[in-house]
């Protein structure tokens, strides 16, 4: 009966838990208002809200806690405080943010107050902060202070905590012996119980697994794990040791291990049956993709090995339900979760594409290449947004909190074993998700560009073909892997894949960006080893004038137009005097071009910058930003080209832009970019600032950017550096542009390096020019590159001078001239055709009335 009634006792309290947090959670945004904190109330506040962390309300916990933050340090309570810290600290961990001032701030009143309760945890958790930020002696230390007061406090250590010092010990570049002094002193004090000595073999295993790459030494450990009479880490010690053995060349014995390890960790899964992988187990986290996917990787490799089709077959759907697993979950990852989501998902892409590359090789249908350009979308320029911009936006941000809220009360009646299925909760289900995707609609109506990215539809080969049936346009989509280069070419008369062999791709991009931005004549050599390398290979098959390119992330910050022929002589050529050449972030996004009415034509800002104002806000540094004197020509010259809004000096300000920017077919912004690839968030344009405006510090950031909604059909930024910005594995470049084009333009013109001013200017006004006249956007980029290149003797030819812009964007093109400039420039010609007209009419005049 005992056991009956506090089995009873916790349900309640749990119950009276959930339904405060889901009553509270009802309550106004002005949630902190209705929190009146008292000393007597601080152990409800803090039981709620650690509640609040269990069921993932971060922002409600953090509240609570804040609130109760004063009180408790004027009551000094210590253990409440350091505890209040400590989940302070973790909420921030969830969040992706940094921890450390936290966590650190809890160690030092800790240590001052002699609080021992949460010590050691904190220790354990300031030694991954350390780590994280390269500071492995610290790292180390803490570690071992850990474990020094868990014996102190309870006899011994946690063999988790034993584990982890060994690691940070590896990482710390110490001795092998030192490493592995810990997992010694564990594997002895806990040869009695199975689940911590499990551990601690788990830990030698992966010691030598993943950090000391011996995967002879790491087989010997994982038989002993797996030998132990516990289940705690047979799952993940199945698959390690199918990870060893395949690292040994022993692929059908890594196979069979990790054929056992899918069998234990998914209950319903028969090996003879590969569809019944499950599309996704609600009761396991988002790691569970891992197992299908080096399923997906072992039946490559046997099908390789074999040449067995049904293998390949088999491998393609482990790879899609772990890329359906991982989907699942995106939108309810935390912000740490999500830094990693891109490496996993990345990882089942290139799988992906080998498996449905080698199945075309084989049967060459065509179905083949579709899942092709579906692996190379899935991913690009996806996972990327939600990091820059989940919940940071200023706008939308609280039908997109309804999304994530909505999603993730789905998932928690779905996972939780307390409630079974019945009608009742089978139709509360049903209903949120009714509810889902009536959210989701709404949004995408108001939000096109913004939406497309977080919840996206991948185009199909189907659809490409149907858009470019009719035009002298090919689609061209890379992708790198450490050991091949996939190229996939699309036209009306052909598609294609090609595999060839990474010969460091990444390295000689990077060298070539460097050479190309600091005007050395070194550059052609690797020009044409590029060349050779992607373009030398797809030439022959795509005749078209027009080609539309999506690069991977490796080589993403190179001109393509500049690679040229690896022959030596009087017949090498660069690509842009043969082809007209525009970059796209995805295929998908590409052809999702939109089309919409303008309120007006042109808005053209050019700020001007104080002699004190500089971006030591962004970067902590005082750089002074110097005045453009080209900018001002360039608006100068604008403004007898269009009609609209030019703005420059004092009148060019961040508000303004935010407020009108959407009311505009062009955007010109004649200003400097400050690129932060440490912390993107600080990444931004700069308008004029004075104190005289208030709080607007003059810079409009990168995040800004993505939450907003343009019109336009062309955004020039005519600033340094603004298609550059940080890597992100399985994402692509974090740029300025890329926000742009999220924001909802058709079209941004970007730069890959610092440009000279004044020949920025003449570009610009020459671009401009040929798009009045009737030009689309990338023949004007096109022509006004090859008149530069034409037009300015010796060393301006260098393509520091011209290459370094860009066009991004999708399918859409401005084809219509300005009437202004139009009439402007052929006014001789428009007066002779208005008096031979009069000519004409008077002379018709005077013969009708003679007869």
């Amino acid at each position: 009966m005992k056991v009956k009634f506090w089995s009873f006792g916790i349900i309640i309290l749990v119950c009276i838990g959930g339904i405060s947090v889901v009553h509270l959670s009802a309550q106004s945004t002005d949630f902190g208002d209705k929190i009146v904190a008292s000393k007597d109330s601080l152990p409800y506040w803090d039981s709620l809200s650690t509640n609040y962390i269990f069921s993932g309300s971060y922002d409600s916990s953090k509240i609570i806690l804040l609130k109760g933050l004063p009180i408790i340090k004027s009551s000094q309570d210590w253990d409440l405080l350091v505890f209040f810290l400590f989940k302070l600290g973790y909420i921030k961990e969830q969040l992706g943010k940094d921890p450390a001032s936290e966590y650190l701030e809890a160690v030092r009143i800790a240590e001052k107050y002699n609080v021992k309760k949460h010590l050691a945890m904190l220790y354990q958790k300031v030694a991954y902060v350390e780590k994280n930020r390269g500071r492995l002696p610290l790292a180390v230390e803490n570690a071992e202070k850990a474990i020094k007061l868990a014996i102190e406090l309870n006899g011994r250590p946690d063999a988790a905590q034993l584990v982890n010092l060994s690691w940070f010990r590896h990482e710390n570049k110490e001795p092998l012996k030192d490493c592995l002094e810990s997992l010694n002193r564990g594997e002895s004090l806990f040869a009695n119980e199975p689940g911590s000595l499990q551990l601690i073999y788990h830990g030698f295993s992966e010691l030598y697994l993943f950090k000391r790459e011996d995967y002879s030494k790491a087989l010997i450990y994982l038989d002993k794990a797996l030998a132990v009479k516990s289940d705690r880490y047979r799952t993940k010690s199945l698959a390690n040791k199918a990870m060893a053995l395949d690292e040994l060349g022993r692929s059908l014995e890594a196979l069979e291990y990790q054929q056992l390890a899918m069998e234990s960790y998914f209950p319903d899964y028969e090996r003879e049956d590969i569809l019944s992988i499950p599309r996704l187990n609600p009761n396991l986290t988002f790691k569970q993709h891992w197992y299908p996917q080096k399923l997906g990787k072992y039946l490559l490799r046997m099908g390789l090995e074999t040449e067995d089709v049904e293998s390949l077959q088999s491998a393609l759907v482990a790879i899609d339900r772990s890329v359906e697993m991982l989907d699942f979950y995106r939108l309810s990852l935390n912000r740490t979760e999500k830094n990693t989501f891109a490496k996993y998902q990345r990882k089942n892409v290139e799988l992906g594409i080998e498996i449905c590359y080698q199945l075309w090789l084989h049967s060459k249908d065509q179905h083949y290449l579709d899942r092709i350009l579906g692996f190379m979308d899935h991913g690009r320029s996806m996972v990327l947004l939600e990091k820059e911009t989940w919940l940071e936006i200023s706008t939308n941000t609280q039908e997109f909190r309804q999304i994530d809220s909505l999603s993730r009360e789905i998932q928690s009646i779905s996972i939780n074993p307390e409630i079974e299925s019945t009608k009742v909760s089978d139709s509360l289900v049903a209903e949120m998700t009714d509810d889902l995707i009536r959210l989701k609609n709404e949004l995408r109506k108001d939000n096109t560009g913004l939406f497309e990215s977080q919840f996206p539809d991948f185009i199909s080969l189907e659809e490409v073909l149907d858009q470019i049936s009719s035009t002298n346009h090919a689609v061209i989509s890379y992708f790198t892997t450490a050991h091949h280069v996939y190229t996939l070419g699309i036209s009306k008369d052909t598609v294609f894949v090609i595999q060839n062999k990474n010969i460091g791709i990444d390295s000689i991009a990077s060298k070539l960006h460097s050479l190309l931005k600091t005007k050395s004549s070194k550059y052609q050599s690797l020009t044409g080893v590029l060349y050779d390398e992607l373009i030398a290979p797809i030439y022959p098959q795509l005749p078209q004038k027009h080609w539309t390119i999506v690069q991977d992330y490796s080589f993403d910050f190179i001109p393509i137009e500049i690679l040229q022929t690896s022959s030596v002589g009087a017949g090498r050529e660069i690509l842009l005097r043969e082809k007209i050449i525009k970059k796209a972030p995805s295929i998908t996004l590409f052809f999702k071009s939109n089309k919409r009415t303008f309120k007006q034509e042109m808005l053209a800002m050019a700020p001007s910058f104080q002699e004190n104002f500089s971006d030591n806000n962004q970067r902590g540094d005082d750089v002074g930003l110097v005045q453009l004197q080209g900018a001002n020509d360039e608006i100068e010259e604008l403004k007898s080209i269009y009609s609209g809004r030019f703005l420059s000096g004092k009148e060019a300000t961040k508000s303004f832009f935010l407020d009108n920017a959407h009311k505009y077919k062009y955007l010109h912004l004649a200003t400097h970019a400050i690129i932060n690839e440490d912390r993107p968030d600080a990444t931004s344009l700069a308008f004029y600032s004075a104190e005289a405006i208030g709080n607007e510090d003059g810079f409009l950031r990168q995040h800004e950017l993505y939450g907003l909604q343009l019109s336009s059909e062309l955004v020039t930024l005519s600033a340094c550096n603004t298609g550059i910005g940080k890597v992100y594995l399985g994402e692509g470049i974090s740029s300025l542009a890329k926000a742009i084009v999220h924001a909802g333009s058709n079209n941004v013109l970007m730069s890959l390096w610092p440009v000279d001013d004044a020949v920025t200017s003449d570009l610009m006004i020459s671009f401009y020019d040929n798009l009045s006249r009737g030009y689309q956007v990338s023949e004007a980029l096109s022509k006004a590159k090859i008149d530069f290149i034409n037009s300015h003797p010796g060393d301006l030819k260098h393509p520091f001078y011209w290459s370094g812009f860009v066009l991004l964007g999708k399918q859409s093109e401005v084809v219509t001239s300005s009437g202004l400039y139009f009439i402007k420039s052929n006014a001789v010609w428009i007066g002779a055709g208005l008096f031979l007209f009069v000519v004409i009419i008077f002379s018709i005049k005077n013969i009708f009335f003679k007869n």
